[in-house]
C-alpha cells in the first residue's frame, strides 16, 4: 500500500509539474527526490556599478501543519555579497539558499546564480523571485523560477563563503527571534537589547525575610558555605549561568533576598555594638568612682 501511495504521488507529480512553472515567477516544488534545485535568480559579481537588488519569497517547506512560515531573501552584490532574511507565520523549513559562483563576459571577474535546494525527502513549498533594477524604469522585474543543476551550469559552490545575516523569525507559536531563525522563546534576541525601560511581572518578591518565622543563617554558616562552594546560599554559580543562562526575574528576586539578609545582619550588629557601648561606658563610670 505504501509503495502505491509512493507510485502514485510520483506519477501526480510528473503530470502537474509542466503546470507550476508559471511566467510571474511561482515556482511550486512536491517531489520524493532530493535534493531538488529550482533557480530563483542571478546577480552580477560585487562592483560599485551594480544596481539589481534580488528578492526571493518561500511559503512553505514540508507536508506537515507546522511549516505555515514566510521565508523571504533580500540580496545584494553591490560593493560585496550580502544576504539578509527574515521568516513570518511560523516555521518553513525543507530548504536551503546556495549560492554558485560562475564566470562570466559581461562582468569582470563572477556572476552569482542563487538556487532554492531542498533537504527534505517530500518537500512542499512555493518560490517567487523579482529583481529591483531602478535603471530599467520599472520597480520590479519578476523571474521566472526554472529547475537548476549544478553539473551542467559549470557552477561552483560557494555558499560557505557568504553567511546569511537572519534578521528576525518566527516559531510555530508565536515565538519571535531576532538574529536567530530557531526562537524557542516568545522572544529571543541574539544581541544586545537597549531600552528606555522594562517592566517584569515578578511573583517571586522575598518580603518574606522580614517575618518573625523566617530562619536567617548565620555568619558562620554563610562562610562555610562561602568556603565550600565558592558562592553565595540561594545564588546560581558561575558554571550554572554559564550553562543555563539565568532569569532576570529570578536573579532580581534572589539579590533583593540577599540585599534584605545583610539588612537584618548589619541590625543585628548595630544592636550588638550598642550594647557593647553601653557595657563600656557601665565600666568606665565604676571605675571612676
Amino acid at each position: 500500500m505504501k509503495n502505491l501511495f509512493k507510485q502514485l504521488l510520483i506519477i501526480g507529480c510528473l503530470f502537474i509539474s509542466p503546470l507550476l512553472f508559471a511566467q510571474d515567477g511561482w515556482n511550486v516544488v512536491t517531489v520524493e527526490d532530493s535534493p531538488y534545485r529550482v533557480l530563483a535568480g542571478s546577480l552580477p559579481g560585487s562592483s560599485s556599478g551594480v544596481n539589481q537588488k534580488l528578492k526571493i519569497d518561500i511559503f512553505g517547506g514540508n507536508w506537515i501543519s507546522s511549516n505555515l512560515g514566510h521565508t523571504t531573501y533580500y540580496i545584494s552584490t553591490r560593493e560585496g555579497l550580502v544576504i539578509n532574511k527574515e521568516r513570518h507565520g511560523g516555521y518553513c523549513s525543507g530548504f536551503t539558499l546556495k549560492v554558485y559562483e560562475l564566470p562570466t563576459e559581461e562582468y569582470p571577474g563572477v556572476y552569482y546564480n542563487f538556487v532554492i535546494e531542498s533537504t527534505i525527502t517530500y518537500a512542499a513549498y512555493t518560490v517567487k523571485a523579482e529583481m529591483i533594477s531602478p535603471f530599467r524604469g520599472v520597480p520590479t522585474i519578476p523571474i521566472n523560477v526554472v529547475p537548476y543543476d549544478p553539473s551542467t551550469s559549470q557552477g561552483r559552490d560557494v555558499t560557505s563563503r557568504y553567511p546569511v545575516n537572519i534578521l528576525m523569525a518566527t516559531g510555530v507559536y508565536g515565538e519571535v527571534g531576532i538574529g536567530t531563525d530557531d526562537p524557542n522563546h516568545k522572544l529571543e534576541v541574539n544581541g544586545t537589547i537597549r531600552a528606555k525601560e522594562v517592566k517584569i511581572d515578578n511573583n517571586y518578591w522575598p518580603d518574606y525575610v522580614f517575618s518573625e518565622d523566617y530562619k536567617l543563617s548565620t555568619l558562620d554558616e554563610v562562610a562555610r558555605h562561602i568556603e565550600e562552594n565558592k558562592h553565595l546560599p540561594g545564588i546560581p554559580s558561575a558554571k550554572e549561568v554559564s550553562e543555563n543562562g539565568l532569569s532576570v526575574s529570578e536573579i532580581q528576586g534572589k539579590l533583593l533576598q540577599k540585599i534584605e539578609e545583610m539588612t537584618l545582619y548589619m541590625i543585628r550588629q548595630e544592636k550588638e555594638i550598642k550594647q557593647l557601648k553601653e557595657e563600656v561606658e557601665k565600666l568606665k563610670r565604676k571605675d571612676s568612682e
